[in-house]
């Protein structure tokens, strides 16, 4: 059975960084499939879906393909990988991730805002560090976390999924973690097809206190900085680690109407009860 299921959704077709991608890992242990959110004639896409959103686009891909894999590993299309490891870069992660067995992990990239407390002198120093909050670029979730945070409930792009981060650091803190052995940059800039709601990313996050038993955390990058900065200097932890929902709901209201109306899309709940909510607390 393979182990890690990569899942990359883009606005391009016949994209050179999707072609290697599809080297690097459809292979004998992992899988590659690819969601494309502008185009419906794109010959390395497994999805179709004009006009998805971003977390869409994410939701629709985690749903549609097969809950046998260990791990779950989202990109944005302008993601490249760096090491220097004598592995493969798919077994290189799968390594990573057997050793330490994360809830939510991710890879080091310097140029993100989430890395700006960690300098490249203090990412020598160590294999891999808990975290708080990354970019959305690129996250790594289990397979029984991936199952918990999907569909994501509130639809949207920027910080839509801040709430996962949150949720794997209150279940257990050095579970979600941050490697250093493998980097990675984002090489490009470019629009996703859902720009135009950007402006609700604060609200976004507001939106996930509503089903949080502490309404006390600030959702500012910030706080998530500090947050990162402060565990960077603790250690993740290896081995496995199991929950259970009533230890989410020791955390959020997982019975909520929130989460029981979830869909990979927006859907008639979303459009009278979630949006005109959002609105309200731009």
């Amino acid at each position: 059975m393979k182990k890690l299921c990569v899942l990359e959704q883009s606005g391009t077709r016949e994209d050179p960084y999707t072609a290697l991608k599809k080297s690097l890992f459809q292979t004998a242990d992992c899988d590659f499939f690819r969601l494309n959110w502008k185009h419906t004639d794109d010959p390395d896409a497994f999805i179709h879906a004009p006009g998805a959103l971003w977390s869409e686009g994410r939701s629709l891909l985690f749903d549609a393909v097969p809950k046998t894999y260990d791990y779950y590993m989202f990109i944005d299309d302008d993601i490249h990988f760096h090491h220097s490891m004598d592995q493969k870069l798919d077994r290189a992660i799968i390594g990573l991730l057997d050793e330490y067995q994360p809830l939510s992990a991710s890879f080091y990239c310097e140029q993100l805002w989430g890395e700006n407390p960690i300098t490249e002198e203090m990412r020598s120093t160590k294999r891999a560090y808990p975290f708080l909050c990354l970019d959305l670029q690129l996250t790594i979730y289990s397979r029984q976390f991936a199952e918990l945070v999907f569909p994501v409930p509130f639809h949207g792009s920027d910080r839509c999924m801040w709430y996962a981060f949150w949720l794997a650091n209150k279940l257990n803190p050095g579970k979600q973690i941050c490697y250093t052995e493998i980097k990675v940059t984002n090489d490009r800039s470019e629009p996703h097809a859902n720009e135009a709601v950007r402006e609700y990313r604060q609200a976004l996050v507001k939106m996930f206190n509503l089903i949080t038993r502490d309404k006390s955390f600030e959702w500012t990058v910030e706080r998530c900085k500090q947050e990162n900065n402060a565990l960077f200097h603790q250690d993740p932890e290896k081995g496995s680690f199991d929950f259970n929902l009533d230890d989410v709901q020791h955390y959020c209201d997982w019975e909520s109407v929130y989460i029981k109306h979830r869909s990979p899309q927006k859907n008639f709940f979303h459009q009278y009860v979630i949006d005109p909510q959002l609105r309200t607390m731009l």
